[in-house]
């Protein structure tokens, strides 16, 4: 069972309305931003778990169980130890990251609109919390990773999960892929305003028949953290994707139903 050792409450949705920022499909700084014509319920934070062995030389292969669990860490440990084995049928998650990557994707909830990210370096990495801080990007759809001001700081082979919530305390829908209509990536950044730009994006994926129209591909294969059409494969009635290789893939990532991905 998975199991969150430390939560982050989100904001309150006033705060997020006054937050300013530029939006995921431009770069005009837009005080009110890009609105997402698709609602959802109030969301939460984030949580951060323990992960799996740490990276190869700086930045190598990153493992893990596909049920990340502190176990005797404890709280305050890298976890690792103690972790239960990957359910039957499931993959065993073993990203490995694009050269410089700090943070990968390690998976995507399509219905619950849940990501987890791994810091996939030996040494800790901090995502910086805030409107000013680390964003995800799922056009026209943005916000921040972290809702409060505060910073995770995650050990080697760490994870942090999050639900994408918008600017209107919102969840952000995702969907399967099925339709090239729909947008089918997902980018995260190290700061606001900087959703065009190849040297701040830290992770991409893009999955199913990817996004017809305005997408971010082009930032990350200049970035180096994506491959020009590479798609993640998804089986029908699968609830989202872990990743298994090269993060610059789409074979790289492998769909799962819902009792592989993280509760």
């Amino acid at each position: 069972m998975w199991r969150p050792i430390e939560t982050r409450e989100a904001c309150s949705a006033l705060a997020l309305v006054l937050g300013l920022g530029a939006g995921c499909s431009g770069e005009s700084n837009d005080p009110n931003g890009p609105q997402s014509s698709r609602g959802g319920r109030a969301g939460a934070g984030g949580s951060v778990s323990g992960g799996g062995r740490a990276g190869n030389g700086g930045a190598g292969d990153s493992g893990g169980s596909a049920s990340v669990d502190a176990g005797s860490a404890g709280e305050g440990g890298a976890g690792g130890a103690g972790e239960p084995p990957v359910p039957e049928g499931c993959p065993e998650i073993n990203m490995i990251p694009a050269p410089g990557q700090l943070i990968g994707i390690q998976s995507v909830h399509f219905g619950r609109s849940e990501v987890v990210l791994r810091n996939v370096t030996d040494v800790p990495q901090t995502i910086v919390g805030g409107r000013q801080g680390w964003q995800w990007c799922n056009v026209p759809g943005y916000w921040a990773v972290i809702l409060s001001e505060e910073n995770v700081e995650l050990a080697p082979g760490r994870t942090y999960k999050f639900t994408l919530i918008e600017r209107e305390a919102t969840v952000r829908v995702l969907y399967d892929g099925a339709d090239s209509g729909d947008t089918n990536e997902l980018g995260i950044y190290t700061t606001t305003g900087a959703f065009n730009n190849s040297t701040l994006i830290q992770a991409f994926v893009s999955w199913g028949l990817g996004s017809l129209y305005e997408t971010r591909e082009s930032t990350a294969v200049l970035g180096e953290k994506w491959t020009f059409g590479e798609r993640i494969p998804i089986e029908p009635g699968h609830a989202g994707f872990v990743a298994t290789g090269d993060a610059r893939f789409g074979s790289g990532f492998t769909s799962v139903p819902d009792r592989c991905l993280p509760r």
